[in-house]
């Protein structure tokens, strides 16, 4: 497997495709309906997130136990979130379309009348800075997504927004899907950070007669500083310590897809959090094998862009979700 980034370049939080056209800011305009559609997004996820966090609370199930069948599994909790399965400490759900929280995901406009939507949580024994270099690097992502084909930049609006054309490749007999998603980096008032994707149209890429244009009503990743095993009384710190992963994501693959497999499909992408496992510990065992200060000024890059991402409150995102 090639690094997850080359020893001595930190990815920016734009990198993409070389064949991608050179990007430029978007009007006024354009920039703020972008943040208001991803401030939208992000109060939905963070609601949805909060809310499978509470699953199997109360019944001694940590994330951090390994397990191979799910308890309780036909247990729906009244936050919606069922658990459908328990795997290496990685825990992964389903939401019940007919729950009072999807009900209200429904009404809030993110996503769509018929909510799929599949979750996935898990801890990573690697600091966040370092599970946020690997998600942010779209170009890195057929390391931990093996239908995953190429990224293409398709436009910056702000440094913390911009759209990619995503292909990827399909199972036998199923045609191969792309999308156009809108992706979003920010943080939260928790030291928590986001990366969020949203499908949209754009006029620089139509639809191809070879690929089915799918959509993602709301997919993406919360990431969350954790204190090290060894010492949880530290104070959580984005560059040390472990990181608790959050992946939720609801989408619809169009076309003529076999159930069987379109839910094969849609319960492999939370699964991808005991993937990205790999990667991370790989790159962090080349960081480790690196002179000092070019390990440190890797370091404070990654932690420079976490600074730099805009600011969002907890508090107030939960009273926009409408749930």
């Amino acid at each position: 497997m090639s690094d997850v980034a080359s020893p001595t370049h930190v990815p920016t939080a734009d990198a993409s495709s070389s064949s991608s056209p050179s990007p430029s800011n978007g009007s006024n305009d354009r920039v703020v309906e972008a943040q208001r559609v991803m401030r939208a997004v992000a109060a939905t996820f963070v609601r949805m997130a909060q809310e499978a966090e509470k699953v199997n609370a109360g019944k001694s199930v940590s994330v951090s136990e390994e397990k191979t069948n799910a308890e309780d599994a036909d247990d729906h909790d009244a936050n919606g979130w069922k658990l459908i399965e328990m795997s290496n400490g990685v825990k992964i759900m389903e939401m019940d379309p007919t729950s009072k929280l999807a009900q209200s995901v429904n009404a809030s406009g993110t996503l769509s009348d018929h909510l799929a939507a599949f979750a996935g949580q898990g801890i990573i024994d690697a600091p966040l800075i370092f599970v946020l270099e690997l998600l942010m690097d779209t170009q890195q992502k057929s390391n931990y997504d093996s239908i995953f084909d190429k990224a293409i930049l398709l436009e910056h609006i702000t440094d913390h927004i911009k759209v990619e054309h995503h292909l990827y490749w399909a199972p036998p007999f199923v045609g191969k899907r792309d999308f156009v998603v809108q992706l979003h980096k920010s943080k939260l008032s928790d030291g928590s950070v986001l990366l969020l994707a949203k499908s949209v149209t754009h006029p620089n890429c139509p639809e191809a007669q070879k690929y089915v244009r799918g959509e993602i009503h709301m997919g993406g990743w919360l990431l969350t500083p954790l204190p090290p095993i060894d010492s949880p009384s530290t104070a959580a710190s984005p560059t040390t310590g472990r990181s608790y992963v959050t992946f939720v994501g609801s989408s619809d693959l169009k076309g003529s897809i076999p159930a069987s497999i379109r839910r094969r499909l849609s319960v492999k992408q939370p699964s991808q959090i005991q993937a990205i496992k790999a990667p991370i510990q790989h790159r962090m065992k080349k960081i480790k094998q690196m002179k000092e200060e070019e390990r440190e000024n890797i370091i404070k890059q990654l932690q420079q862009i976490i600074d730099a991402l805009p600011l969002y409150n907890i508090e107030e995102l939960l009273k926009e979700s409408n749930v």
